[in-house]
Parts: C-alpha cells; structure tokens; sequence
C-alpha cells in the first residue's frame, strides 16, 4: 500500500458511518438475521483497519503503550462480534432463555440483543479502562503530531463517562480527531515522501 495511513484513515469514516446507521437504525445490532450478521462484520472489519493506523503511529514514534492498546482494541472489537454473533457459545442457552425483560417493549428483541443489555455495564467498564489507556497512549506523542492530544483527551474522558452513557457521545468526538490525526500522518509522512522521491 502506497498510503497506508490515508487507507485507515477513510477506514475511520467508513467505520464512524456504521456507528451512525446503528444510532439512526437500532435494528441494525440485532445480529439474529443475516444482514445483521454481514453488517456486524463490516463494521469490525473497518474498524481493525481503522486502528491499524495507530499501530503505525506507534511504531514510527517507538510508542509501545500504543501499540499494544492498539492491539487490545481490535481483540475487543473482535470479542464482541464474537459475543454478538454467538451468545449461546459464551452464556449458554439456558443463562439466554432465563434473560428477562419486565418491559414489553422488549418482548421482540432478539435474545442476543437482550443479553447485551443485561451486560451493558461490565462492557462499559471494560471500553472504559482500555479508552483511557488508548487515550494516554495518544498524548504521549502529542510533540510529534498534530490533533493526538486532542484525540487523547477525548479518549481518556469518554472512557470514564462510558458507565453514564454520554461517553459514547464523547467516543464519537475522540473517533472524528483519530480520522482527522491519520489524516494529518498522511500528509505529514506520505505525501511528503512521495513529494521527495518525484524530486529525486
């Protein structure tokens, strides 16, 4: 790939899309139908192309916390698509049937979907603790680039609001200042260099 950076980059915006169809379109989560399935697998797969851009980052500035908190995003992404796609392999049948809702606005839910809420805090815990790590990561090589230290801030508050919810309003800031920072490692180290080698 000629521009690695700029590919994640628009991966990011493809990403930032889903997560804008599942707002608008809630039914979109419910994995139970095999669209939900095949969009489920799209939104992880753009959004482990999309960290693959802070892999890099964290390599070219010897940033081992943002390496591995890079890779611990995409074997979260993945775990929960896993989870999604295959709640009775994680909870069992049983522990998905006993599930129960008291509002009847739920009754149609998929059991996937109903189980997801009934876990909704652990999950946010656990995004919580590793945003605010990622977002640590990020202001470490804040000197370097632009838009990290913003990303980072963003990331680091997200992930302590996650447990009352406006943190994935937050996540949606901390995400545009990712594209906008790979964006900007683009221009900062692929355009230049491919400026350099037209001149040699």
């Amino acid at each position: 790939m000629k521009k690695p950076f700029k590919i994640t980059a628009y991966s990011g915006l493809a990403y930032l899309v889903c997560l804008f169809l599942i707002f608008i379109f809630p039914s979109l989560f419910y994995t139970e139908t095999l669209g939900g399935k095949l969009f489920s697998l799209i939104q992880v797969g753009v959004s482990v192309l999309f960290s693959f851009g802070t892999i890099m980052l964290g390599k070219r500035f010897k940033s081992k916390l943002l390496v591995r908190m890079s890779y611990i995003v995409i074997m979260t992404n993945i775990l929960l698509l896993l989870f999604s796609l295959f709640p009775s392999f994680f909870v069992g049948n049983e522990a998905l049937q006993s599930f129960d809702i008291k509002n009847p606005a739920f009754d149609q839910a998929p059991s996937s979907f109903k189980y997801f809420l009934s876990t909704f805090w652990i999950i946010s815990i656990v995004l919580g603790i590793v945003s605010i790590l990622f977002g640590v990561a990020l202001i470490k090589i804040s000197k370097n680039i632009k838009y990290a230290k913003s990303a980072g801030v963003l990331n680091i508050i997200a992930g302590a609001t996650l447990i009352i919810l406006i943190g994935y309003l937050i996540m949606i800031a901390a995400i545009i200042m990712e594209i906008l920072l790979l964006f900007e490692a683009s221009e900062k180290f692929e355009e230049r260099d491919n400026k350099k080698k037209k001149r040699k």
